[in-house]
C-alpha cells in the first residue's frame, strides 16, 4: 500500500493532477498579466500534461479577428507563449518550444541575454543556458517518442 508521501508525489492521482493543473492555470494568468496579454478564461486542464514536468495549454485570444490564440507550456521550465498559427497540436507545439529553446541557449552559453526569458540581472548567463538547453532536450524527446507513438 502506497504511503502519504508517496500519495503526494503520484501525478497519476486525479487529485494531485487537479491541483497541479490549478497551479499552473494560476501562474498563466500571471504570466499573462506580467506581459499584458489578453486572453478568454484559461481552461481547467491542458491539451498535453506529463506532470509535473511539462504542460501545453491551448488559450483563446480575444479582440484580434483571425488570431485564434496562444499555445502556453508551462511547468519544470521557463513558461513561454506561441501563437496558434500553423502549430496543431502537442507534438508540433513541443518541436516548436525544443528548437526555439535549443538557439536560445547557445546565446545565453555565449554569455548573451536574450529577451523571451526573465534572467535576473547580474544572473549566470551561461548556467540558465545549460538548464534551457537540458529543457529543449527533454521536450524534443518527448516530441519525437508522441510522433513515433502517433499522439
Amino acid at each position: 500500500m502506497a504511503t502519504g508521501t508517496d500519495d503526494k508525489h503520484n501525478y497519476s492521482n486525479i487529485f494531485n493532477q487537479t491541483i497541479w493543473f490549478e497551479e499552473c492555470r494560476a501562474d498563466i494568468l500571471s504570466y499573462f498579466k506580467s506581459r499584458e496579454l489578453v486572453c478568454q478564461r484559461v481552461p481547467t486542464s491542458p491539451i498535453w500534461s506529463q506532470a509535473p514536468f511539462s504542460a501545453i495549454w491551448a488559450i483563446s485570444g480575444v479582440g484580434i479577428p483571425g488570431f485564434q490564440g496562444w499555445y502556453v507550456i508551462i511547468g519544470d521550465h521557463p513558461t513561454d507563449v506561441v501563437g496558434m498559427g500553423n502549430l496543431n497540436g502537442a507534438t508540433e507545439v513541443l518541436e516548436h518550444f525544443a528548437t526555439k529553446w535549443s538557439v536560445l541557449a547557445l546565446t545565453l552559453l555565449e554569455g548573451k541575454p536574450v529577451s523571451d526569458f526573465r534572467i535576473p540581472v547580474g544572473g549566470d548567463l551561461e548556467r540558465y543556458g545549460r538548464s534551457i538547453a537540458d529543457r529543449a532536450d527533454k521536450l524534443a524527446v518527448i516530441a519525437e517518442r508522441l510522433r513515433r507513438t502517433g499522439q
